[in-house]
């Protein structure tokens, strides 16, 4: 939808498209708690998505069971 123009980003958020992530963390903020770096998650962000890094909050972060193939579960 967003590539389509049907769903602008939100004001202020980032033109770069893409809301929804998944990936491996690289760095934690200063108040982050119970995340790790190399933690295999998935997030919702407010743009930006399609970026090669992309910023997130931990109260919009899953992180994916043990085991779990990212590359083939989200492949056509």
């Amino acid at each position: 939808m967003q590539r389509k123009g049907l769903s602008p980003p939100p004001k202020n958020a980032s033109p770069i498209l893409g809301l929804e992530v998944a990936g491996t963390i690289i760095d934690l903020g200063e108040n982050t708690v119970n995340w790790n770096i190399g933690d295999e998650v998935c997030t919702l962000v407010n743009g930006g998505g399609y970026a090669e890094y992309c910023l997130s909050h931990q109260r919009q972060t899953l992180r994916f069971s043990q085991g779990f193939d990212a590359i083939k579960a989200f492949s056509p």
